[in-house]
């Protein structure tokens, strides 16, 4: 803690350090008293106490009732690292103190058992671990109790505060300290730098670093400022300068202690923490490619260190490697089982993979040992998410020429919270999932437009009004998806259907998904205005090689109640080129085939077509404050059409939307898209207003 400079005792000459073998040599200490004095007087001088306090002890020896030998030997533990004993003498003869003096013992005393509570939390679970924190925080509020302007007890208090996790105490102290000397040492600035930065304040955090990162006060301090400023840089939407300051400490970390110094010449622990951090702040940065190269050297450099590992398992969830992630963390966790870190990421993992069971379990066995722990209750309040209902709707107004969908749909879909119709084993890897209600509603609207290739009687106007209601029940493990709904549409063709849906993640790459639905109720006006009704199936096989880089395989089949067929099959490749925290840019390259049993009914229904398109795709976030954003995307589409009996044509779409997340539990999604497509020889312009809602109940 602190090291304030101590009061000189009891003589007010400065004594070299020079004349210590002298006064040593001048006579035996059992003989001469004076000289014996004198050595003591000459070794605080020297600052070595423990030798001051043995010739004090000395001088006792032959004057047990020397008060100044007393004081002295007591002062002497005091700074000799003995802060417990001298306390213990001092409250035995309090007169031979003045307040000064009584004031600094006790200070070191609770300063010492900060020191082992810091040593303690770092080496134990559970409520236990704090215990000698909380002995300090008594001890320091009785100093304060006694002495209130005691400005190092006050310093001290500020970093048990926060090392106790009780961080609004942490930086009120932190304030008003602040405001009473005009200055805080950089030890205990830092923590409360750290403590804005966990209260979600980073601008307060990166304000009060700032001044510390300039000149070094001692490495172990530079480097928790400096990176606890890197993330303050980054959470208060700074991302560059946090990741040029991570790279500039890089540089300047030796990646050897004790260089050139044979037999005791060792890789540098500050190094690889440097180097794990830097490498995480460019994954939290969007920059992806930069972090998994940097992580693959220090995997190469540090195999077996358990920071290294977590970042790798960290980087392989964000790229959507959740399993092989999990193994990595298991394998973790294996070697390091007390590991809160460890723990942690492996309910994440679990979460992230729909698991909600397995994370339930794991979260309740680190609550039971690390109850305040940051990154336990920020899992705590993910999970509560995911045990909400949750609602979202989609609304799409305008038009969209002679194509075979409404102009107009509304579809709501609620999910009651989860719940389990059965128990899996956890521990031992059973299969276990949850279960949840859903009511589902879609409304399809639009003007009746006739194909130019068959004669139309209905006016061009006119509107057709479909709605469809349903409910079932939708399945969620950490591998299989799927849901059941019966549903009943009204208006032209009224009737019942049923749509089930089936998804199974095959591995990290590849994932399957199969759908039926026996009553479309996306269908164009003409359609169902004229009494018919289609059912559709599907299935998609999706490889993945990362969130970067995607491919995917669709085949469908509609067939119509007039006894018209119609199948499709769509191949498509999609690829992020460029990934940043502000800009991101995708492309996506399809080509779609269909055919049809029949030209002859009364919608458009080309006996085949086919069109390839590109989609150039642009994000940029315009502002972010944690779960809190907002994003602008743009997309432009340019493809190339042909239908049977007709020469191939141009096609293009642009489309441009603002993504809001007012809170970690909302979404909304507002845009418009305008194009142009060619029906029948003939290019139709369209356009629509598109409104997105997801949400999860409180």
């Amino acid at each position: 803690m602190t090291q304030p400079i101590f009061r000189p005792i009891a003589f007010s000459f400065a004594a070299p350090a020079v004349l210590l073998p002298l006064l040593v040599c001048a006579a035996p200490a059992s003989a001469n008293p004076p000289v014996q004095r004198a050595e003591a007087l000459a070794l605080e001088v020297a600052d070595n106490w423990i030798g001051a306090a043995n010739a004090w002890q000395q001088q006792l020896a032959q004057e047990p009732n020397d008060s100044e030998s007393y004081r002295g030997r007591t002062l002497a533990l005091s700074r000799a690292g003995a802060p417990y004993v001298a306390q213990q003498l001092a409250r035995a003869r309090p007169d031979l103190f003045d307040d000064a003096e009584l004031y600094w013992i006790a200070h070191r005393a609770a300063a010492l058992t900060l020191s082992f509570g810091l040593a303690q939390r770092a080496a134990l679970s559970g409520p236990q671990r704090f215990a000698l924190t909380d002995q300090s925080l008594a001890k320091q509020q009785a100093i304060l109790a006694t002495y209130p302007k005691s400005a190092p007890t006050q310093f001290d208090r500020i970093v048990a505060l926060r090392e106790r996790e009780r961080l609004h105490e942490a930086v009120a102290l932190y304030v008003a300290t602040l405001a009473q000397h005009g200055t805080v040492p950089p030890y205990a600035s830092i923590a409360a730098a750290q403590a804005y930065l966990t209260l979600r304040q980073p601008e307060r955090a990166r304000d009060i670093l700032l001044p510390l990162v300039g000149p070094k006060q001692g490495r172990s301090e530079s480097l928790r400022a400096e990176i606890t400023l890197a993330y303050a840089l980054l959470e208060s939407g700074q991302p560059d300068p946090a990741l040029d300051l991570l790279d500039q400490l890089l540089a300047e970390t030796p990646t050897l202690a004790y260089r050139g110094l044979p037999g005791i010449e060792q890789p540098n622990a500050d190094y690889l923490y440097v180097a794990v951090q830097a490498a995480l702040l460019n994954l939290y940065a969007d920059r992806v490619d930069i972090a998994q190269s940097r992580l693959h050297r220090l995997r190469r450099q540090a195999p077996f260190n358990s920071d290294v590992r977590l970042a790798w398992a960290s980087l392989l969830n964000y790229r959507e490697r959740r399993r092989a992630a999990r193994d990595e963390i298991r394998l973790v966790v294996v070697d390091y089982p007390d590991s809160t870190e460890a723990q942690v990421s492996q309910a994440d993992n679990a979460l992230a993979q729909g698991d909600r069971s397995a994370a339930q379990a794991q979260l309740a066995a680190l609550q039971a040992t690390h109850p305040q722990q940051r990154q336990v209750l920020r899992l705590a309040r993910s999970l509560a998410l995911q045990q909400r209902p949750t609602v979202s709707s989609d609304l799409v107004v305008g038009s969209t020429g002679s194509g075979n969908n409404a102009d107009t749909t509304l579809e709501v879909l609620a999910r009651s919270a989860p719940f389990s119709c059965c128990t899996g084993n956890v521990s031992s890897g059973a299969a276990t999932g949850d279960w949840r209600a859903i009511v589902h509603w879609s409304r399809a609207a639009g003007g009746h437009r006739q194909s130019t290739s068959v004669a139309g009687t209905t006016p061009p106007d006119s509107q057709t009004v479909r709605n469809r209601r349903g409910a079932g029940l939708h399945y969620q493990s950490a591998s299989v998806s799927g849901s059941v709904e019966l549903n009943r549409a009204d208006g032209p063709s009224a009737t019942n259907g049923v749509v089930l849906t089936l998804q199974h993640e095959l591995s990290d790459a590849w994932q399957a998904t199969a759908s039926y639905d026996s009553d479309l109720n996306t269908l164009s006006a003409a359609t169902y205005r004229a009494g018919i009704t289609a059912a559709q199936w599907q299935t998609d096989l999706l490889w993945s090689a990362s969130e970067a880089q995607r491919a995917g395989l669709e085949l469908s089949g509609q067939r119509f109640s007039d006894g018209n067929h119609r199948a499709t099959a769509r191949l498509w490749w999609a690829q992020r080129w460029y990934s940043g925290p502000v800009w991101k840019f995708d492309t996506t390259l399809t080509r779609t085939q269909s055919a049809a049993t029949t030209n002859a009914a009364p919608y458009f229904n080309p006996a085949a077509q086919s069109e390839t398109s590109l989609v150039f795709k642009s994000d940029w976030t315009s502002w972010q404050r944690y779960e809190r954003s907002v994003h602008q995307r743009a997309a432009l589409q340019i493809a190339r059409y042909r239908q049977s009996g007709f020469a191939s044509a141009r096609a293009a779409e642009l489309r441009y939307e603002v993504v809001w997340h007012p809170d970690q539990q909302t979404a909304v999604v507002l845009g418009t898209s305008h194009g142009s497509h060619p029906y029948d020889g003939v290019s139709e312009s369209y356009h629509n207003v598109f409104l997105n809602l997801n949400w999860i109940v409180p």
